[in-house]
């Protein structure tokens, strides 16, 4: 798009521009639009009064020279030092108020980040310049501060504090939590409630009590809770031992409605081990109520209630979690280890086959089965089973002497022998294992029952 001598600078081209470029400036400056987002609709040529635009040759322009003199650059509005100043202000306010008291989001915490850079600015200019005004307030004359100056120093001064405050909170939650990710092992081995509480070794137990002691400060130093906080003390203190703190944490958790599915299975095993049965019921079914699409609540209730003696109860909830997760492998082994404890041992070896098939490297249900059926009289079957979970776990002396066991019911004594050899190999001493061997070795003695 070129101009000829005829342009008054009229500025119709750029008011009819679709594209949005400044053709009377682009023109007068250079003698034709070099902006690259010229469509080359035509419509200035069309509006020109004069008509003194044309679509034409003409020189390229990669090195046009600009006809007028530029204007001269403006002074920007911020030195360097002042950028400095309201980005770091800026950056340590947001890193300071993103996810404070576990609520501020993303946005809002931008925006205070961005009110604390501008008082920062302001101060600043405050110390630094002669003479400063903000809209219609005189900030300092003459040297001296103003009234207004004054005041913005005490408003600046209670931010700083409220900052300095949030900032504090935010590092004791940040170390808090990273001790928290590192506990997270050991509090998933928790919610195995058939198994033996862990005991953390010195490493954990370091994490688990800083991580006590953070979040404990930010529930007394915070004027607000701070959310997350009590379910995370709650599930440390319980890992700890500390069941008095585990019970305050608890509530406070509940009060605020922060009881997670983790916290109500800690609470329904709590309630488990001092004879409550009424509270183990109620938290257990609070865990399936919380995560009714998890296998793990169902799997804790049903097992607390089977230590409890209620099997009939804990195979109800088995089937209700069976209904909703057909696929679940834990609750198919559960299943088995009910049925086992009921004595129906056809229904153990139909559960833990289930948890096979769905989940053919399950150590546990490849072992009961083969127990399940050596009970049973199937010894060649158990057998089979045995070799099978040898395959994967060569050097476990104990099951080395069930298979020797079942070998024993299966009349093949030398494999047997071969077993309990090799068992005493990985275990020396092993009691079980020499029993047997001297046994086998007293001449005329039959094969032990196994």
């Amino acid at each position: 798009m070129r101009v000829t001598d005829a342009c008054n600078h009229c500025g119709h081209c750029t008011a009819v521009c679709t594209s949005n470029v400044r053709v009377h400036e682009e023109v007068r400056d250079y003698g034709m639009v070099i902006d690259p987002g010229c469509m080359k609709t035509t419509d200035c040529i069309s509006v020109c009064p004069n008509d003194a635009l044309f679509l034409g040759v003409g020189r390229l322009p990669l090195a046009v020279r600009r006809r007028t003199p530029a204007a001269p650059p403006r002074r920007p509005a911020l030195s360097g030092p002042e950028e400095l100043v309201l980005g770091a202000a800026f950056a340590a306010g947001f890193l300071s108020f993103r996810g404070l008291y576990g609520v501020v989001p993303f946005l809002l915490a931008l925006g205070w980040a961005g009110v604390l850079a501008f008082l920062a600015l302001l101060v600043w200019r405050l110390f630094r310049r002669r003479e400063l005004a903000w809209r219609r307030w005189r900030l300092r004359e003459g040297g001296r501060w103003t009234t207004g100056g004054r005041l913005l120093l005490a408003a600046a001064g209670v931010v700083a504090a409220v900052w300095v405050h949030s900032a504090a909170l935010r590092a004791i939650a940040a170390v808090a939590d990273r001790d928290y990710r590192a506990t997270a092992a050991l509090r998933a081995a928790l919610l195995d409630v058939a198994a033996p509480q862990p005991a953390p070794a010195a490493s954990p137990r370091a994490a688990i009590d800083r991580a006590l002691r953070g979040y404990a400060r930010l529930e007394r130093w915070g004027p607000f809770p701070w959310r997350g906080a009590a379910p995370r003390r709650a599930a440390l203190a319980y890992l700890a031992g500390d069941r008095a703190t585990f019970a305050l944490a608890r509530d406070a958790a509940a009060a605020r409605g922060e009881i997670t599915w983790e916290i109500a299975i800690l609470s329904a095993r709590d309630a488990a081990e001092r004879g409550d049965l009424a509270r183990m019921v109620a938290a257990g079914e609070q865990a399936v109520a919380l995560a009714p699409d998890r296998s793990e609540g169902y799997a804790a209730l049903a097992v607390l209630l089977a230590g409890s003696g209620r099997l009939d109860d804990a195979t109800r909830v088995l089937e209700r979690g069976r209904k909703r997760l057909p696929r679940a492998v834990d609750l198919a082994y559960d299943a088995g280890v009910v049925a086992a404890m009921a004595g129906r041992t056809g229904a153990a070896i139909a559960e833990f086959g289930r948890a096979l098939d769905l989940d053919p490297a399950h150590r546990g249900a490849r072992e009961n089965l083969a127990g399940m059926l050596a009970a049973a009289g199937r010894f060649e079957e158990s057998v089979a089973q045995y070799r099978s979970a040898l395959a994967s776990a060569p050097g476990d002396a104990d099951l080395h002497v069930l298979c020797a066991r079942a070998l024993l019911g299966a009349g093949r004594g030398p494999e047997a022998r071969a077993e309990l050899a090799r068992a005493l190999e990985l275990a020396p001493g092993h009691p079980q294992a020499r029993a047997l061997l001297d046994a086998l070795a007293a001449p005329g003695t039959p094969f032990p029952t196994p």
